[in-house]
């Protein structure tokens, strides 16, 4: 089994920027695992950075937040589960939607992640090292780690069965890289 960071590369193609000012506002753009839909306004707004790039088939939107194009939609919708949230978003020339996992998962090795933490108060600020607990890898697409909802993971099974990096590399879906983590 191998862990995957998912990677938006945004040096060599498009992102997105929401324009929606609520939206910052608000911290509705911060995917945390919690739901967005009631919240999500009908039409949002986002547009294009880094105008010189390539467009992707699959944006890099805000932090860490990935959106979905019309044409990535149709090929990695059909293996979502309901742990997931589509969320649509409008930008020049198209719409897409961003994939919002539901929850975020504990399957860290607590006694050999390593974190940055605050000298003053001992408080965890953020993960420096990540260590995963294989055995408390969800079966999902796609996940957030519990404490960590910046970054995105798959996981690419000995079984066979589908995952989201062999997805993508079949279907020739642009604008992600994935780097092996364990």
């Amino acid at each position: 089994m191998n862990i995957y960071e998912i990677i938006f590369e945004v040096d060599d193609y498009q992102s997105l920027l929401a324009l929606d000012e609520e939206a910052h506002f608000t911290n509705l753009m911060d995917l945390d695992g919690k739901p967005r839909k009631d919240l999500w306004p009908a039409s949002m707004s986002a547009e294009i950075d880094n105008l010189d790039g390539i467009t992707p088939d699959i944006f890099s939107i805000e932090a860490g937040n990935m959106l979905l194009t019309e044409k990535s939609e149709k090929v990695i919708k059909e293996y979502l589960s309901p742990n997931y949230e589509l969320l649509p978003v409008f930008f020049s020339g198209g719409r897409g939607v961003i994939l919002n996992p539901l929850g975020s998962v504990d399957c860290l090795d607590d006694k050999k992640t390593i974190w940055c933490c605050d000298e003053a108060s001992g408080k965890k600020l953020f993960i420096d090292e990540l260590c995963f607990d294989k055995n408390k890898l969800p079966d999902d697409l796609i996940f957030r780690v519990k404490g960590d909802y910046f970054r995105l993971f798959c996981v690419d099974r000995e079984d066979g069965s589908d995952n989201f990096k062999s997805i993508v590399e079949n279907n020739l879906l642009t604008g992600l890289s994935f780097e092996l983590l364990a």
